[in-house]
């Protein structure tokens, strides 16, 4: 029996099996748009362990000083990570990282635990779900919390004492969805195993550091939160049992199709796609994409400041011209129409409203509310449907 992470049950699930041998395998793959993520979690856990230390929230500038510290370290000796160093960080990577950090991390409605708050902390589990020393050989289940931490919750329907398992993410479209996947489950079951007679329910809570949004879900024990548990356990080691039951012959079943678009293993992929039925042409068309997408990623980093010359080609970076309105353009518009005897009224409609217009237009009128700029854009816009080619999901574009 293997050992499994969230990682590699999410890899199974949003690409495919094979995707799991590739990773066990250590097979090279393109990490460095993982960095700035990296970067961003390893500010976060050194602010709050400082708060811990301090008793008290740091101020902005204290939190920024932090912050310098980690990325220093990371572009001089890259992370330390499961017992050994990774290589240096870009440093365009590593300050990213720490400016999203410290973004969310000075926000005023950003609340840091002064006490009862673990950060970067470990747990495994053997085949039986009974924790065992984190690197030990026993191990069939392990994960890393970005934060757990005990509060005392004062609500109308449920009160009490709560885990809370934080995850930080920086992909921009981190949504609610966060909160079903295995990750979060079994975050929440290692919370349960390491609290479980000190707790009365499990936050589970994910933060879209882009945004700032915060969405989470409360589990109480009482309330059927123990039998949820239970069940997420059993799940999560059919799971393990079903992917170490694929393993014929060294090798998982590769699954071509939408997994593909965002697979970083997708150059090393060795699937083969035979026949040349729509089916099988779809999937080689899925395939290619997430080559392209993994390569365009790479060479983008490759070609920062100097094209590759591809016999008469040259692939990287190239100057383009285009044309922008410049800061001044509408007074200059403005006070051109008013020379000729046009006024004001006229000017505006002979503008042609875009979407960026209305929204500009709108946060000028309801600056105090989201909601009311958006309610002005969708009063003033609407629905036009159309058809795009393209590898969709199921519900909505991939």
């Amino acid at each position: 029996m293997g050992c499994y992470r969230p990682t590699t049950l999410k890899l199974a699930s949003a690409h495919c099996p094979r995707a799991v041998d590739f990773y066990e395998d250590g097979t090279s793959v393109y990490r460095e748009h993982f960095d700035t993520g990296i970067a961003a979690h390893d500010v976060l856990a050194k602010i709050g362990e400082a708060i811990l230390v301090k008793g008290e929230r740091l101020t902005d500038d204290q939190m920024r000083q932090e912050a310098a510290i980690v990325a220093r370290g990371l572009i001089e000796s890259g992370r330390w990570f499961e017992g050994s160093r990774e290589l240096p960080m870009h440093a365009e990577n590593a300050f990213e990282g720490s400016h999203l950090a410290v973004a969310y991390a000075t926000r005023p409605d950003t609340v840091w635990a002064t006490s009862g708050a673990r950060y970067e902390v470990g747990f495994a589990y053997d085949a039986k779900w009974q924790k065992v020393p984190y690197s030990d050989p026993r191990r069939r289940f392990r994960l890393i919390l970005d934060k757990l931490e005990i509060i005392t919750e004062e609500g109308e329907d449920y009160a009490g004492t709560l885990a809370v398992v934080t995850d930080y993410k920086s992909a921009w479209p981190t949504d609610e969805s966060e909160l079903a996947t295995y990750q979060m489950r079994a975050q929440a079951v290692a919370a349960y195993l390491e609290l479980g007679g000190k707790i009365d329910g499990i936050r589970r809570q994910v933060v879209n550091l882009r945004t700032g949004k915060t969405y989470s879900d409360d589990l109480w024990l009482e309330s059927g939160g123990r039998e949820q548990i239970a069940e997420w356990q059993d799940e999560i080691t059919a799971y393990m049992d079903a992917l170490d039951a694929m393993d014929q012959n060294g090798r998982r079943p590769a699954r071509p199709g939408i997994g593909c678009l965002s697979c970083h293993y997708a150059l090393a992929c060795d699937a083969d796609i035979k026949g040349v039925n729509v089916g099988a042409m779809a999937q080689r068309l899925a395939k290619l994409e997430g080559e392209r997408a993994v390569l365009i990623k790479s060479l983008k980093a490759a070609t920062g400041e100097r094209s590759i010359t591809v016999g008469d080609s040259s692939i990287g970076y190239h100057v383009t011209c285009s044309r922008t309105p410049k800061d001044s353009a509408s007074g200059m518009m403005r006070a051109a129409w008013e020379s000729s005897g046009g006024n004001v009224s006229g000017l505006v409609t002979a503008f042609k409203p875009t979407m960026t217009t209305l929204s500009a237009v709108a946060k000028l009128l309801r600056p105090e509310s989201k909601d009311a700029q958006a309610a002005l854009v969708a009063e003033w816009s609407e629905e036009k449907r159309g058809k795009e080619f393209g590898i969709t999901r199921k519900g909505g574009p991939a």
